[in-house]
């Protein structure tokens, strides 16, 4: 018989200021870009160039703030939420989030921590960043503080980043 375990955790961000800036509207987006691909040192360079969506849409709804990319300056046209967008909480003059899971099955324990930030920029825009890091292991030690500690490793299994000019 296989044991199933999922642990989510969510982590609001602590201390900072209590507002954090409106990043509310519709950016043009300038780059985006990827890294991808099973196990890469974190402070490589984002090399991969996306097909980038026209616009960085951010606004907030009874869940919180939402980021998608559309292609369209009114944010209404073909748009695609941007993943882990909907953790972020007020932090200084942007955004941070971080959440954690840890899951086991057949003896096989995965470990998933990813950050995401979005400030603003010098020319007005946004900066979205997210870095998620996965590891895998014995199921004897997968929990929740597992999948925390593996936020100080160096490897990261997927990290993109999303900069805008100013609001339109």
């Amino acid at each position: 018989m296989y044991k199933l375990t999922l642990c989510i955790t969510l982590f609001a961000a602590c201390g900072g200021d209590s507002g954090g800036a409106d990043f509310t509207g519709v950016y043009p987006i300038e780059t985006e870009k990827f890294a991808n691909g099973g196990s890469f040192d974190c402070s490589d360079a984002l090399t991969e160039d996306m097909d980038p969506d026209a616009f960085l849409h951010i606004f907030d709804d009874d869940f919180g703030m939402n980021l998608e990319t559309c292609s369209d300056a009114a944010g209404t046209q073909d748009c695609f939420p941007v993943f882990g967008a909907s953790s972020l909480s007020a932090r200084g003059d942007g955004y941070r989030g971080t959440f954690a899971t840890a899951s086991s099955s057949g003896g096989l324990c995965s470990l998933n921590h990813t950050t995401v930030t979005l400030e603003p920029t010098d020319s007005g825009g946004v900066r979205f960043y997210r870095v998620e890091r996965y590891q895998s292991g014995d199921e004897n030690n997968c929990d929740l503080a597992a999948a925390e500690a593996i936020s100080n490793v160096t490897t990261c299994s997927y990290i993109e980043e999303i900069v805008t000019s100013a609001a339109q």
